[in-house]
């Protein structure tokens, strides 16, 4: 190479180098992504700093939260958080988004109770090593690592009733099934459980004597797999709740309504009577959850503004129970065998439909639906789906009395086997169902959401479709699903933003008018990694 050539490559090196430094390129941050929160959850009226797990290329970040109760703010280093819950907050799940400039995450589930709060620690595998913890209490734990059991070592007197309830799978989605085991004070098991609630196990231990009795925690994968032992992973979350104390379970009836106070009753352990009773109002019942400051534990409520709503009751003839429809039932089979029974008149050809839930919900009802005609011919209905609750659409054949039983498959009954169960005239409706909750918009643009439409039972109506409670600057116009063609099974909506619009949630809403009535829908998602569906979704401006 000639001293010319080298001289020009040299020069040529120096000026690339200095393209380098003084246009260096730059890599757009991304929205944050955040897999959990730990500890899970907080006692109401406190401050707790709480770990987001996650990436992060903006810090400090924003929060959102579905309902009013929490404050979150970002701290100083990148993935820790304050979260202040009210003093009056309700218990049970908030939803939480974190967001920045880029966008938004996922939502996740941070849980609020009553009782104190204190975090694991290890060791505590043996029991030697349990963690000595004053009752009452909640601790919140992890097992991270393969073969993990965690121990905690409470101390309980003669006829006092131990309430061991651990919350990992069915509300935070801890993709774990695990496993409660009580042991006296030298590891000999007194009881287990394994799945209670969904895949979460819980105890209940009237103790014989006074002293130490230990509880274990350990776990299998949710999804099976061919892995033989205990398993563990840094997303093995649990909420263990250890208290004699009030232990609210679920409330009668199941469902509130949303339009007026609903009166309900405290079904649990160790309820004193002047705890038994609440009058829900129709916020607290709008939020989904039934508390009380003074119980552990919470309840999700169903909610509705249309239907009739009665809880069970046995007529003093022993007759089925008589219904005018249509009608939400509130029941319980609270004894082994127990089987009830409902009446009312139906017309040939009528199309009725009947809709149980329990299992679904967290209960250990197997359910089996009995339906008896006019002339005496029955026929029985079991499960709708793996979930074993029962659903049924039945065509009424003659006119007369049409009685409904329900039933536990294996003759079972107790405290824990509540079902509500809806009975109406099957009538055409709609549900809307968006495949994400987040968007993103350039300021001064437009982006499309793609709505998709369920018609069921013949339901040919025209819905008016549109976005509400949009931030700030955001703008769609609203668009008809016909009940033919194209868009009676999908439809597009346009959001518009401007150069001063902001980021932030909204919902969509489908409408209908039928005679008198209108019948209304939200557009819901499926929760990233989570079989849970919400009607909040997210716009980020860019």
């Amino acid at each position: 190479m000639n001293r010319l050539r080298l001289f020009s490559l040299m020069v040529l090196c120096l000026f690339v180098a200095g393209l380098g430094t003084h246009f260096p390129s730059r890599s757009a941050a991304a929205e944050p992504k955040l897999n959990y929160f730990f500890p899970a959850g907080a006692t109401r009226g406190k401050t707790t700093q709480v770990n987001a797990s996650g990436t992060f290329g903006n810090w400090p970040v924003q929060a959102w939260v579905n309902r009013p109760g929490l404050t979150v703010t970002a701290a100083e280093k990148k993935g820790q958080l304050q979260i202040e819950v009210d003093a009056q907050a309700t218990g049970g799940i908030y939803w939480v988004r974190l967001f920045d400039k880029e966008g938004a995450s996922s939502l996740r589930p941070f849980l609020v109770d009553s009782l104190p709060e204190q975090l694991e620690t290890e060791p505590n595998d043996s029991p030697k090593d349990a963690q000595a913890i004053v009752l009452p209490q909640i601790v919140n734990g992890k097992l991270s690592k393969k073969g993990e059991v965690d121990g905690f070592a409470v101390q309980l007197k003669q006829g006092e009733t131990l309430v061991a309830s651990l919350e990992g799978n069915f509300f935070l989605n801890s993709p774990m099934d695990s496993v409660l085991q009580l042991t006296d004070a030298q590891g000999y098991v007194i009881q287990q459980n394994n799945d209670a609630r969904g895949l979460d196990p819980q105890i209940i231990y009237t103790a014989k004597t006074d002293g130490t009795y230990l509880v274990r925690a350990f776990a299998f994968p949710s999804a099976p797999n061919s892995t033989i032992g205990f398993a563990g992973a840094d997303t093995y979350l649990y909420r263990l709740t250890l208290t004699t104390g009030p232990y609210l379970d679920h409330s009668i009836p199941l469902v509130a309504l949303t339009n007026e106070p609903t009166a309900v009753e405290l079904v649990g352990w160790n309820l004193p009577k002047t705890l038994t009773k609440k009058l829900l109002s129709a916020d607290e019942a709008a939020h989904g959850f039934v508390s009380h400051p003074d119980v552990a534990g919470y309840w999700p409520l169903s909610n509705s503004n249309s239907f009739k709503m009665i809880t069970e009751s046995k007529p003093e003839d022993d007759q089925a129970q008589l219904l005018s429809l249509p009608v939400i039932i509130s029941g319980k089979l609270a004894l082994k065998g127990e089987k009830d029974r409902y009446r009312f008149q139906a017309t040939k050809g009528q199309k009725i439909s009947f809709k149980l839930r329990s299992h679904s919900i967290g209960f250990p009802l197997d359910a089996v639906i009995e339906i008896i005609d006019p002339a005496g011919k029955s026929a029985e209905y079991d499960d709708a789906s793996k979930l074993k609750d029962p659903v049924v659409s039945y065509t009424v054949k003659s006119d007369g009395e049409l009685q409904v039983v329900v039933k536990d498959l294996h003759g079972r009954g107790g405290l824990r086997f509540p079902y509500e169960l809806t009975v109406s005239e099957v009538r055409p409706d709609f549900t809307l169902t968006v495949d994400s909750d987040l968007s993103k918009i350039k300021s001064g643009e437009s982006q499309e959401i793609t709505v998709k439409v369920n018609r069921t039972d013949g339901f040919k109506l025209p819905i008016e479709i549109q976005a509400i409670d949009l931030p700030e600057g955001i703008t769609m116009t609203p668009v008809t699903s016909s009940g033919e063609g194209d868009t009676a099974k999908e439809v597009k909506l346009k959001l518009t933003a401007t150069k001063e619009s902001a980021s932030g949630a909204f919902r969509i809403q489908g409408k209908a008018t039928a005679e008198e009535s209108t019948i209304s829908h939200n557009a819901r998602f499926t929760i990233k990694d989570r079989s849970d569906t919400l009607d909040w979704l997210w716009v980020t401006v860019e």
